[in-house]
């Protein structure tokens, strides 16, 4: 299996997710072209094992998925394939997650956010979203397939490496900053709108002022950011 096929491949692994094994069957099927066997029995072993529960953040599982494919290569013991298959769901689900889901892709809805306040046309706007999230999802899944593929059960100092914590952390940094970007906008503009009651531009004063002082509590999913996400649909569909 080429790293080309596996990139491709890895885009599906969550469409057969289940609450039993969870992303398993996906991994098993991506790596189905090099489960094959001529014998029934092994082909059937080989992917009830990699059916196995395992989870992972999306756009990492490809750094376990091109392991898998070098350990199968090198023929590597099975237990020891299990081990690892065991040992990476925690640290490529909680970096993911930390790198995208609370850094990346707030960042980038934000970025869409204040492009169509100050007067982006909406199909431009969700352009703007997409370039600007998969400059980052598709390198990343990519660097994960060929970096697995390449180090085998070696992937801890690549993951080491790429300091993926670290970006995680100036990507929700960067997330408060445009909040307090989109957050002055709203503000401005609820003054300027006469058929916007004062209260709520009142109110965008204080989730501004809030999001400066103690830039944590109006992240994304947190009271401070759904009073910032409420304020900003008030304000975009009022009269």
């Amino acid at each position: 299996m080429t790293a080309g096929r596996l990139f491709l491949r890895s885009f599906l692994i969550q469409a057969s997710w289940n609450p039993r094994d969870l992303l398993g069957t996906g991994v098993a099927w991506a790596l189905g072209p090099l489960l094959r066997d001529r014998s029934p029995e092994r082909e059937g072993a080989a992917m009830a094992r990699f059916s196995e529960p395992f989870n992972a953040h999306p756009f990492l599982a490809g750094l376990a998925l091109g392991a898998m494919v070098r350990m199968k290569r090198d023929g590597v013991a099975v237990e020891t394939q299990r081990r690892f298959h065991d040992a990476v769901r925690g640290p490529l689900g909680s970096l993911g997650d930390g790198l995208i889901w609370a850094g990346w892709l707030p960042s980038s809805l934000l970025v869409a956010g204040i492009a169509l306040v100050v007067g982006l046309p909406p199909v431009s706007t969700a352009l703007v979203f997409l370039l600007l999230f998969n400059a980052v999802h598709l390198p990343l899944r990519a660097w994960g397939v060929r970096t697995g593929m390449e180090a085998g059960m070696g992937i801890a100092p690549a993951l080491k490496a790429a300091r993926l914590a670290q970006w995680g952390e100036r990507s929700r940094a960067v997330g408060v900053l445009l909040i307090g970007v989109l957050g002055g906008l709203l503000v401005v503009r609820g003054w300027q709108n006469l058929s916007v009651p004062y209260l709520w531009a009142v109110a965008g004063v204080g989730v501004f002022i809030l999001g400066i002082w103690k830039g944590r509590v109006v992240r994304p999913g947190t009271p401070g950011g759904l009073a910032l996400l409420f304020l900003f649909l008030l304000l975009l569909f009022a009269p």
